[in-house]
């Protein structure tokens, strides 16, 4: 069978480099291939010309009338003068280039003899490539339908499917590839690593040793058990792809971060990770950056952005990317799940109606926030958990797995140390209350060390730290605890929308009646379990963090999902019947949800042009270079919201420190290099009332009050502000 899919491979690549290709079709803009408004840009395609004359078709438009020059490689082969504001329709006939070359488009656009001194920006939202005698993959591509064929041998073998039901995999995902290719050429190459390295994936970890239990399913057949489990998996993905294309027309592939402006900041380190490493500009607040120097990165620490960033080395990074990831994180933990849960008939349809309707996973998945990794991180918990509740063994491997995600997912958000004592317990206490008791005291101990290395690797957040930090440390006083507790008790039910209202009654009408019915009947183990989860959230959360904002409730999601998931799955009808509590608690929020997710798809409707229009002014006047000190690759934003999703188009590496201020006493010089602000929207200043001085012609001095003064030198206008070059900074050529 090796040797078939071999042949099959080398069979596919060669009919992807055979089969000629007339049209081709590549997007530009925001997840497309390549910038939609441009001076000058480059687009390297997958293909390569036959010798044959092409026909280039676009729809575009200028600021000022311009030339668009195009060349193939190193030859000039046309030009089209654009000189619509209005979107028209272009064609250029590009002749015949010499034998045969790789499809590097080259795009400048250059002022006609006589035109006005404005640059003529050119806007391209589409371009289409005619060939008559048609165009081939480049071999890198068809090397990629090869490793379709191959894949679906591994991953049947990692099955262990039988020999004819491999082979008809391997014809059918080495047919699928080679059309694939053809018909949608430029989207294959950029989707074929994640679907090869997805499959990878859920291949390795079905055949891991702590991947299943041998139990016996006499009711049903192994064909059965797995076609439940892909399904329960891949639910997230369809729900979230459906209610996408429902709601806004678009896919995930159309995401850009722009929902709550953590969700930009997580996007920028992680790009900022993927290109420079530790080497990159900060992410700070006022420019305090984290204790330990090495980490550059904000007030979530540098984890998230490394694990996302060193993902994106690997597969590619884009605006899509985080949700993209976290997706395939999600569906990989799922099918975990599954196949670690009895395949009895309990919880076979109450987990998927469960999963079905857990809004806040719905809420979060298509965005670039953390929760998607949270929500990965849970349902991994829940698989484990439940086999040891459930009084089945469960290998070293599979604890030591479930101590690292614990300790990682606490690095990136320290609320998961909650659960390691009775994590710890549950591992390694036995029968023995002794036991018991000393694990749970080592999982307080691991605890306090992971928040101190969070601590230590974050930047402070505004002018304090957070306050669970202090907290823990007791280094907040009785009354300051007193008195955010009081605030946070008022805002417990006065505080959000009505979905995050109705969540926090869920969260807490379920803690209540586990920890009721503990004292009355079994499994007490389990019931004080979710007692504990629950409620230490809500405590946590009450004493230290903030009801609200969307805070509250997004701490809660993950914990909310292990006790779901672990009800459902219960063996005491008690358990599955506080599972069913919540799932019509869930339903009864369907309204809210689909309000809240209306907002929430502020990620998918973007204005383009804009994006566009910023990139460009922030190529031309940014430079992030690696050699220099990082805050001379260092963005301040002064007007709030600070981050705006048109920041995606800043050049990679760069970091975005936000300025907050007290406006108190007079603060050092900034030390980072760019500037980004509007004085003139006074509306949007926290700091106070700025006041504009003009120095020279290219210099100009930005007061507020006594506290803040810059002396900047203009660099470009952009749609979110002006760029400056703040002359205060010690960098090269400042």
């Amino acid at each position: 069978m090796a040797l078939a899919s071999l042949a099959t491979a080398v069979l596919a690549g060669l009919s992807a480099r055979a089969l000629p290709l007339s049209v081709v079709r590549a997007r530009l803009g925001p997840g497309g291939f390549g910038p939609a408004t441009f001076v000058s840009a480059s687009l390297s395609l997958p293909l390569e010309t036959t010798g044959g004359p092409m026909r280039l078709s676009l729809r575009a438009s200028a600021r000022a009338a311009g030339t668009l020059l195009v060349r193939v490689g190193r030859a000039n082969v046309g030009s089209v003068l654009v000189s619509s504001r209005e979107p028209n329709e272009y064609a250029l006939e590009v002749p015949s280039p010499p034998g045969v070359q790789r499809l590097d488009l080259a795009l400048m656009v250059s002022p006609p003899p006589g035109a006005p001194d404005e640059e003529p920006d050119l806007r391209v939202d589409e371009l289409e490539i005619h060939s008559p005698r048609g165009l081939r993959l480049r071999p890198g591509a068809c090397l990629l339908v090869a490793c379709f064929p191959i894949a679906a041998f591994g991953f049947a073998l990692l099955l262990r499917r039988r020999p004819t039901e491999a082979v008809a995999a391997i014809l059918l995902l080495a047919s699928l590839a080679a059309l694939g290719a053809h018909v949608a050429p430029l989207h294959f190459v950029r989707i074929a690593p994640l679907v090869l390295g997805a499959m990878a994936a859920v291949g390795v970890v079905t055949r891991l040793p702590f991947a299943a239990e041998t139990e016996a399913r006499p009711s049903e057949g192994r064909a059965r058990a797995w076609t439940w489990a892909i399904g329960v998996a891949a639910l997230p993905a369809v729900e979230v792809s459906i209610l996408l294309y429902v709601f806004f027309r678009r896919s995930l592939l159309d995401h850009v971060p722009g929902v709550i402006n953590d969700a930009i900041d997580y996007w920028l380190e992680a790009q900022a990770f993927k290109h420079a490493g530790f080497h990159g500009g900060y992410f700070t607040i006022d420019e305090r950056p984290a204790p330990w120097s090495f980490s550059h990165f904000g007030s979530h620490g540098p984890l998230f952005p490394m694990i996302h960033g060193t993902l994106g080395r690997l597969v590619g990074w884009h605006p899509y990317s985080i949700p993209l990831f976290q997706l395939a994180f999600v569906t990989a933990a799922l099918l975990f799940f599954a196949r670690r849960i009895s395949q009895e008939r309990r919880g076979r349809a109450l987990v998927p109606l469960c999963l079905a309707t857990f809004w806040p996973a719905l809420l979060v998945l298509p965005t670039s926030m953390q929760e998607g990794f949270h929500i990965a991180v849970a349902v991994f918990v829940a698989g484990t958990l439940r086999s040891l509740f459930d009084g089945r063994d469960v290998s070293g491997g599979l604890r030591a797995l479930l101590l690292a995600v614990l300790a990682i997912a606490c690095v990136i958000r320290p609320s998961w140390g909650l659960l390691l004592p009775p994590a710890l317990a549950l591992m390694f206490g036995g029968a023995s209350w002794r036991r018991q008791a000393l694990a749970a005291a080592a999982g307080v101990a691991l605890w306090a060390m992971l928040v101190a290395t969070f601590a230590y690797t974050v930047a402070p957040f505004g002018r304090e730290e957070f306050f669970f930090v202090k907290a823990i440390r007791l280094e907040a006083g009785a009354s300051a605890l007193v008195a955010r507790t009081a605030t946070n008790a008022r805002r417990f039910v006065l505080a959000g929308t009505a979905l995050q209202l109705r969540g926090r009654v869920l969260v807490l009408g379920l803690a209540l009646a586990a920890g009721v019915l503990a004292w009355r009947t079994r499994p007490r183990r389990e019931l004080v379990f979710h007692a504990y989860n629950l409620g230490s959230m809500l405590f946590a959360t009450l004493f230290t963090y903030v009801y609200g904002l969307w805070g509250d409730y997004r701490v809660f999601s993950a914990h909310l999902l292990i006790t779901v998931l672990l009800l459902a799955t219960s063996r005491a009808a008690v358990a599955r019947r506080l599972a069913v509590l919540a799932l019509l608690g869930q339903i009864g929020s369907v309204g809210p949800f689909i309000e809240a997710f209306r907002v929430f798809g502020e990620s998918y409707r973007y204005d383009t042009e804009r994006i566009d229009a910023f990139g460009v002014a922030a190529r031309r006047a940014l430079v992030f270079d690696a050699r220099q000190d990082a805050w001379c690759n260092t963005l301040v934003s002064v007007n709030p919201p600070y981050f705006y999703p048109e920041m995606v188009a800043l050049p990679p590496g760069l970091g975005v420190t936000m300025l907050f201020g007290s406006g108190e006493g007079r603060r050092p010089a900034l030390r980072s290099r760019y500037v980004l602000l509007d004085p003139d929207d006074r509306r949007r200043w926290s700091l106070g009332t700025p006041t504009v001085t003009r120095l020279e012609t290219d210099r100009i001095r930005v007061t507020v009050g006594s506290w803040l003064s810059l002396q900047l030198k203009p660099l470009a206008s952009t749609p979110v502000g002006q760029l400056y070059e703040n002359l205060d900074a010690r960098c090269p050529g400042g």
